[in-house]
């Protein structure tokens, strides 16, 4: 799971792909470190661009899912 916001940036469908196989205790508690850490607005920034691509679109869905943001 995300420890370093940046590794999304390096890899986001390498991450995407963990937050999306996550447990819902785990999405809780990366939402609630994110916060406290203020860097969840990047997770969510980078899932955001990948679903604008249609390769990785479901998968970036999936994640936001887990994570508790509606998708389209």
């Amino acid at each position: 799971m995300i420890t370093d916001p940046d590794k999304l940036q390096l890899a986001p469908e390498v991450e995407a792909t963990k937050i999306a196989q996550a447990s819902e205790e785990e999405a809780r508690d990366l939402v609630g470190r994110g916060m406290r850490e203020r860097w969840l607005s990047t997770v969510v920034r980078s899932l955001n661009w990948l679903e604008q691509k249609p390769r990785t679109r479901d998968l970036a869905r999936r994640a936001l899912q887990r994570l508790g943001f509606p998708t389209n």
